[in-house]
């Protein structure tokens, strides 16, 4: 495929209003977070999965993961891949911004996934065990609460995937429900500033965007 054609392709995967921004487009996967002062699109595809999004507008400092499983401590925590569960993929993150003394005041934080995609019509006990999804979302919150840090907004929960695409330049988040028309929704009532590349906190399989 040549660069323009998967360029192209990239293109089709964001929002209209954003097609034209001229910027990168990254694709999150599991296990993955960023952390940049660079302007990018970021996108990633949530089932039971959560992201949490991080802003420091003065500083123009932007982070996101994508993790999987709600607690590094159930066993299966090798040390490499801290992005893979909700406290550590937190840790990391809010690690990358803490050591630049910045105030947990001034982070934007936005939470999102967590959906019920398995075990719909079994049993409340069997819902329990299963529902993935809510226990990385009730992990997330104790974490980011123990931290001292408050989520400015979310969209958690039902029982189908989320699309979202992360405009790092202007601070939106654009979220997209899966199943449904094309229809995209502007998480956004702030207005955050990220301008240019910083490092990452967690694997990224690919090079920074330039």
């Amino acid at each position: 495929m040549s660069s323009e054609t998967h360029r192209k392709a990239g293109l089709a995967s964001v929002p209209e209003a954003l097609r034209h921004a001229g910027l990168p487009n990254v694709h999150l996967k599991i296990g993955e977070g960023i952390v940049t002062h660079g302007n990018v699109l970021i996108s990633t595809v949530l089932g039971s999965c959560i992201s949490v999004s991080f802003y420091h507008a003065r500083s123009g400092l932007a982070g996101i993961f994508h993790a999987m499983l709600p607690s590094s401590r159930e066993g299966t925590y090798d040390g490499k891949t801290p992005c893979k569960f909700v406290d550590s993929a937190i840790g990391t993150i809010y690690q990358q911004f803490q050591r630049r003394g910045l105030a947990n005041r001034e982070l934007e934080l936005k939470l999102f996934g967590g959906a019920f995609s398995m075990g719909v019509g079994a049993s409340p006990d069997v819902q329990q065990l299963v529902n993935v999804g809510a226990r990385n979302v009730e992990v997330a919150r104790k974490v980011l609460h123990e931290l001292g840090l408050s989520i400015q907004r979310e969209n958690v929960g039902g029982d189908r995937g989320r699309k979202l695409v992360f405009n790092t330049r202007t601070g939106d988040v654009w979220m997209k429900m899966l199943g449904k028309a094309e229809q995209q929704v502007l998480l956004s009532e702030e207005r955050v500033y990220v301008p240019v590349a910083e490092g990452r906190a967690c694997s990224l399989n690919r090079k920074e965007p330039s």
